[in-house]
C-alpha cells in the first residue's frame, strides 16, 4: 500500500514535526510513500531536499520513492540514494520533452551518466493516465538514450518488482 505526499499541496515542509507521527506510522506498518520532495516544478518554500533529507535522517529505513528524479534537483536526490537503502526514484514526466511545456524541465539536464550511475535506485513512472501526452512517450527514453538492455530492464521493471518485493 501507498500513501502520497505532497509537500506543496499541504503547504508544510517534509520535515515538519506535525508529519512525524505520520512517517513513524508508515515505516511500523511497512508501508511505502511517494513523495513528491522536488521542486519541480514549483520552487517554493515546502519543497526541496533539504527538509527531505532531515526526514531521512530521522526515518532512515522508511521506504519511499521520490516522484519525478526529484526535479529539479535530481542528482543531489540520487546521491542520497547511497546513505538510505530503501530510497528510490522514479522517472515520471523527468525524462520526456513532451512534458517540457507543463513542467519547464528539459529532459537533456539530466545525464544519461546518472541514470547508469544509479541504475539500481530508479525506477520507471508514468502517473498515467494522467499525463497531458502518449503513454509510450514516458518510456521513450529508454531508446533516445540508448540505454544497455539490462539498466532498461532494472529502471522499467526490476527495481520496481524489488521494492515492491514482486
Amino acid at each position: 500500500m501507498t500513501t502520497p505526499l505532497r509537500v506543496l499541496i499541504l503547504e508544510d515542509r517534509a520535515d515538519d514535526a506535525r508529519l512525524m507521527p505520520f512517517y513513524e506510522r508508515v515505516a511500523e506498518r511497512q508501508r511505502f510513500l511517494i513523495v513528491h520532495a522536488g521542486t519541480m516544478p514549483y520552487r517554493d518554500a515546502f519543497t526541496g531536499l533539504e527538509g527531505f533529507r532531515a526526514v531521512m535522517g530521522r526515518f532512515p529505513t522508511l521506504r519511499v520513492i521520490v516522484a519525478h528524479l526529484g526535479a529539479f534537483d535530481t542528482e543531489s536526490f540520487l546521491k542520497l540514494t547511497e546513505a538510505f537503502p530503501n530510497l528510490y526514484l522514479d522517472t515520471t514526466m523527468a525524462l520526456t520533452p513532451h512534458a517540457t511545456p507543463y513542467l519547464g524541465l528539459d529532459p537533456a539536464t539530466i545525464p544519461t551518466e546518472l541514470l547508469l550511475r544509479y541504475q539500481d535506485r530508479i525506477m520507471f513512472g508514468s502517473d498515467f493516465p494522467l499525463i497531458p501526452y502518449p503513454y509510450e512517450e514516458e518510456q521513450r527514453f529508454v531508446e533516445t538514450r540508448e540505454l544497455p538492455d539490462a539498466v532498461a530492464r532494472k529502471i522499467l521493471y526490476e527495481n520496481a518488482a524489488r521494492f515492491l518485493a514482486l
